[in-house]
């Protein structure tokens, strides 16, 4: 096969991994069943991932160097705050796009970043978020402090809104991005001079 054949299987078996995820959890991820969703034999499927493990990191890895992508590919607004809440949404719609990526990358294993040798992109991409904070709180759009703490706080506001939009439908918070969008805007309100 050539270098893209094997590329091309790989990301089938990708596509077919985050299906029964979606469909019926993490828990129901071995490799036999995938190997069997996707018509393989098992010795097959590990000609391509060496293990369980290592798939869900090629999907992690994956999934970081898109969200790295599209977050450097948005242009940047002249406007600090402006620029700084681009920056956040560009981040909930790589997320809301994708909530399987986003629930396997985030919440089903927390130790997949450093796992995957990918500390120094999501540092690259933390520090992104720490740039723009600085820029709004230098600009006075935002109130005086360390740009790291406040980086902190509307982090946790964009992962734990993107989160219970994801996971917790029976709450009925309405539209997930309008959700998102409201969050990040009350934080961002709330952390103005």
């Amino acid at each position: 096969m050539t270098p893209e054949e094997v590329h091309e299987v790989r990301r089938r078996i990708l596509r077919e991994a985050a299906s029964i995820v979606e469909e019926e959890g993490i828990g129901a991820l071995s490799m036999r069943y995938l190997a069997s969703n996707l018509g393989m034999t098992v010795g097959n499927l590990y000609r391509y991932f060496t293990s369980r493990q290592d798939m869900i990191l090629a999907y992690f890895s994956v999934g970081m160097s898109e969200l790295y992508e599209q977050v450097q590919a948005r242009e940047v607004s002249a406007d600090p705050l402006k620029a700084l809440r681009d920056l956040t949404m560009s981040y909930a719609d790589f997320a809301l796009s994708d909530p399987v990526r986003y629930r396997l990358m985030f919440l089903e294993d927390s130790h997949a970043t450093r796992n995957a040798g990918l500390i120094q992109t999501v540092t690259d991409a933390y520090g992104e978020f720490i740039r723009r904070t600085a820029a709004a709180i230098e600009a006075g759009v935002l109130a005086p402090g360390e740009a790291k703490q406040k980086t902190d706080i509307i982090w946790a506001a964009l992962h734990g809104s993107i989160t219970l939009a994801i996971t917790a439908p029976e709450m009925d918070l309405g539209d997930p991005q309008e959700f998102v969008e409201r969050t990040i805007d009350t934080i961002l309100n709330g952390l103005s001079p």
